[in-house]
């Protein structure tokens, strides 16, 4: 497998781990919801759910970004990746604020994009860090 297409195949890994909790939802009754461990389930349930669809929308562009670019950008592009999901997410939640909330607010939705952003930034690093980890395994002789 080249390099390119391992990036192309990873813009699906940050989706992965939401769809393996979700079937967890449907029992959360049963779960002790103050343990560590239900926490991080939550956590991780919820990324799917907030970021889902700002998530499809990055990951399906950059997937037709990809196609005719050279390496090097594409590991650049994926460096800001995170970043760049900040203004598609923000549109996102604009559009919620305005259509799903009883009486939308300005500050709701500030507080909203602040506080989800610190976790878009967070998640997003760590899934361009496992990735380019990925990408060096598999470029030694050890993933081959």
């Amino acid at each position: 497998m080249t390099s390119k297409r391992l990036f192309q195949y990873s813009l699906v890994l940050p989706l992965v781990p939401p769809l393996l909790v979700l079937p967890l939802w449907f029992v959360r009754e049963s779960i002790n919801e103050n343990s560590a461990g239900a926490f991080v389930l939550i956590v991780i349930a919820y990324s799917g759910i907030v970021g889902g669809i700002p998530y499809l929308i990055l990951a399906a562009a950059l997937l037709i970004w990809m196609r005719n670019k050279d390496l090097v950008l594409i590991k650049r592009v994926l460096l800001i990746s995170p970043a760049l999901m900040l203004p598609i997410f923000s549109v996102c939640l604009g559009i919620y604020t305005v259509f799903f909330e009883r009486h939308p607010s300005l500050n709701e939705y500030l507080f909203g994009l602040i506080f989800f952003s610190v976790f878009i930034v967070l998640f997003g690093y760590t899934y361009v860090g496992l990735v380019f980890g990925l990408e060096r395994i598999v470029r030694t002789d050890i993933g081959r």
